[in-house]
């Protein structure tokens, strides 16, 4: 797709091709030498060099990114206040971080039938979570 602003020409990717290109050197970068690795046809050094590659693609995307919503912002000002945090977007942040950060560690503890571990992460997952929500919202001075 092309666009013409102030005669300049800009190329877009659009999403869903970006997404696809993003997961294609995703899988090339990471999990195809850490499935080579795993299988002993790659030494160790190789995996470490293509995270390496794959980080710094990364960085150099971010920079791109933010300096295209810069350039973005000052062409197309946007004067629309900050949203407000409700209830549902602070459960949703506060629960993502917490039960998805855990949650690998309680699946192998559920597969694994260590009953024990399992019930400790949860408890201290659950406890976590209603003290995060409460000293938010005591703070925000929340009803």
């Amino acid at each position: 797709m092309c666009h013409v602003f102030d005669a300049r020409v800009v190329y877009d990717i659009s999403p869903s091709r970006f997404g696809i290109l993003k997961g294609l050197v995703f899988f090339v970068l990471l999990v195809l030498p850490l499935t080579l690795l795993y299988a002993g046809l790659i030494p160790a050094w190789a995996l470490v060099s293509c995270l390496a590659v794959y980080l710094i693609l990364q960085l150099a995307l971010l920079f791109w990114m933010k300096a295209d919503q810069r350039s973005r912002q000052i062409e197309q000002p946007t004067d629309l206040p900050p949203a407000r945090m409700n209830r549902a977007m602070l459960y949703g942040g506060v629960g993502g971080g917490i039960f998805g950060a855990t949650g690998p560690l309680l699946v192998q503890g559920w597969l694994a039938e260590d009953w024990v571990s399992f019930g400790a992460i949860l408890a201290c997952d659950i406890l976590v979570f209603f003290l995060v929500t409460r000293v938010y919202m005591r703070l925000r001075q929340w009803h």
